[in-house]
């Protein structure tokens, strides 16, 4: 199986659990380390080898427009990018669903634009068309965020469930994955969650959804508290992301 070669960034949401900084500034364009977070998510995919970006936008959408035709395309001249503007939020199941003729038949990877990591995507694409599953998910038990842990995977390494609560024994979802067809086809246009949409039937109906397992850097920024606690862990993993190259050489 190839390794994907084009992603989609999930950028849209309204991020109201950050407000009233949300109010103004969509939560992609907020800072991680000094950059948007935007920006690291395509860092980790160029590095990859992606050639092709599409990223939606809803909740400020000519602010998240303005920014990747603009500081972000001249950041990474090498990629192309396509904004997918949504005429009402879609969830990302739908965003998905929206982009489907500009996907085609390959697999892709899908990222959040707020998570922020220092695994290497390069070896979870690696790992994904060294073997046969239908999808591949990046799953972490970082520390801070045990209240997500909710993937349950089984002997294989496969996920087997996803708990209505978190457990002790599961791993939490990194907001990174890819996917294919096995899952696209079964979204719907209208809004909706991939995760139940896509894959909780697909994994259903027989479809192999292999976990990426990571104890590199990941960290939940959708509170004030937890964007806060990520900047300091992001610090502590500062050599991880370096490699990233959004930073000046640091001598």
């Amino acid at each position: 199986m190839p390794e994907p070669r084009q992603a989609v960034i999930l950028a849209a949401g309204e991020g109201r659990r950050l407000r009233p900084i949300t109010a103004h500034t969509p939560k992609p364009l907020m800072p991680f380390l000094g950059v948007p977070m935007l920006d690291w998510a395509v860092a980790h995919l160029v590095r990859a080898g992606v050639h092709r970006i599409a990223i939606n936008a809803f909740h400020l959408a000519d602010a998240v427009v303005a920014h990747v035709v603009g500081p972000l395309a001249r950041r990474f001249p090498q990629v192309e990018l396509h904004v997918s503007v949504e005429p009402t939020l879609l969830g990302t199941g739908g965003a998905l669903a929206r982009l489907r003729g500009w996907l085609g038949r390959s697999p892709f990877v899908v990222v959040n634009a707020d998570a922020v990591f220092a695994a290497d995507l390069r070896a979870m694409m690696a790992s994904h068309a060294d073997g046969s599953a239908d999808a591949t998910w990046m799953v972490s038990r970082a520390p801070g965020a045990a209240d997500l842990r909710t993937v349950q995977l089984d002997a294989s390494g496969a996920v087997s469930a996803i708990h209505p609560e978190a457990r002790g024994d599961a791993w939490t979802f990194c907001g990174v994955h890819i996917a294919g067809p096995a899952v696209l086809d079964r979204l719907p246009d209208d809004p909706s969650c991939v995760v139940r949409a896509g894959y909780l039937p697909a994994i259903a109906a027989g479809a192999r959804v292999q976990a990426f397992e990571t104890d590199a850097f990941w960290a939940d920024t959708g509170t004030p508290e937890r964007y806060v606690d990520a900047h300091r862990e992001g610090l502590a993993a500062a050599d991880a992301l370096a490699p990233l190259g959004l930073w000046p050489d640091r001598g």
